[in-house]
């Protein structure tokens, strides 16, 4: 797994915060927690985690996860190849289009598979009016314009309503059956360190939506949800993968505050971000990981210490060679100092970060 498989965007998502556990902090105004676990946006990255785009930061291609859910299907006599091989048909279009990647946004604005399904078909055909979502039109405009892209969506909706068919449905709903357990323990882990790791950062923030995705195969997403901020990542199916699966939700909820920041302190600030492994924009992509990372060092070393090492050995371990196993011995210096070489910033760039960081934490 490779710490540069994100992707971000920064955009109101209306309506989906619902009920959650209000929880206070330090005095400040209580902030709310919500998890979610939902089959519509499960099913998505489970289909996306069986399509191959190569060196591309945004992929959940996972053979891992192929191999899996192969047995599952070889287990109910159902073929293992279908999936793969209609996701194959409509690749190149996917790796030729990078506006194409928003498309991991659009579960996120529907509460039911029906309602995901009725969405992409108004995004794959010329109508312009009756959308049944209020920010299609707007992704539409942007990012699903041509007829290509479109037809990847038709494609894409088709696969997606036969696969929650003929097994996701199924399988989801007995992989929720089992985990209630380690979901309550990833809010227990919230509730203890994420609000004093995020409260100071939240501003005009009412909480926190975390997706806990089966399918989330490599890191996560991140995005604004109205008066949330909102992060979908892996969910944990083992007691060794809860802290993970906690640090990749702060990691991506700081990307929502701090990639803007970051954009200007970038030699080209104007420069465009890349996902692709080769392309122009792929060391703005760098820059914004990197700077994110040390920010989660910086808050995690002053506001939960106790959890730095977690931490440290966690995304030395994703950044690098070192097992996890091995890391846990090295005292916490010289975890400090491997995680400094592994996250390269200007000199002067990590100084504003500190600045910057601090600069939050003193002012609230």
């Amino acid at each position: 797994m490779s710490i540069h498989n994100r992707l971000f965007l920064s955009i109101m998502l209306i309506g989906l915060a619902g009920s959650g556990h209000s929880l206070g902090y330090s005095g400040n105004e209580p902030v709310e927690i919500i998890l979610r676990t939902e089959v519509q946006v499960d099913l998505f990255f489970h289909c996306l985690a069986h399509l191959d785009i190569g060196q591309d930061a945004s992929s959940l291609y996972s053979e891992t996860y192929v191999h899996r859910i192969s047995r599952e299907k070889n287990q109910q006599g159902l073929d293992p190849a279908w999936l793969t091989g209609e996701m194959a048909k409509i690749r190149d279009i996917y790796v030729c289009d990078q506006k194409l990647r928003m498309v991991n946004f659009i579960p996120f604005l529907f509460k039911s598979v029906d309602q995901l399904l009725a969405g992409l078909e108004w995004l794959s055909t010329n109508l312009e009016g009756n959308s049944p979502q209020e920010l299609l039109p707007y992704f539409k405009q942007e990012f699903f314009s041509s007829l290509d892209s479109r037809r990847f969506l038709r494609s894409f909706a088709g696969i997606l309503e036969a696969e929650h068919l003929n097994f996701y449905l199924r399988y989801w709903e007995h992989q929720q059956g089992r985990l209630g357990a380690l979901k309550a323990r990833f809010r227990s882990l919230w509730e203890e360190a994420g609000i004093k790791l995020m409260r100071p950062v939240m501003e005009e923030k009412q909480g926190v939506v975390v997706y806990l995705c089966l399918s989330m195969t490599r890191n996560g997403r991140g995005f604004a949800m109205g008066k949330y901020f909102g992060a979908a990542v892996k969910f944990p199916e083992k007691e060794d993968e809860i802290m993970e699966s906690f640090w990749m939700s702060i990691h991506e909820i700081t990307h929502l505050f701090l990639d803007k920041w970051t954009l200007h302190q970038h030699e080209n600030p104007n420069a465009t971000s890349s996902t692709l492994s080769g392309d122009e924009g792929y060391d703005v992509h760098l820059f914004k990981e990197r700077a994110v990372l040390y920010a989660d060092y910086l808050l995690c070393r002053t506001i939960v210490p106790a959890l730095l090492p977690d931490y440290l050995q966690l995304f030395l371990e994703l950044l690098g060679e070192e097992k996890r196993a091995d890391l846990a011995s090295l005292p916490r210096a010289e975890l400090e100092k491997l995680f400094k070489a592994r996250v390269p910033l200007p000199e002067k760039t990590v100084q504003m970060l500190e600045t910057f960081i601090y600069g939050f934490l003193n002012s609230r």
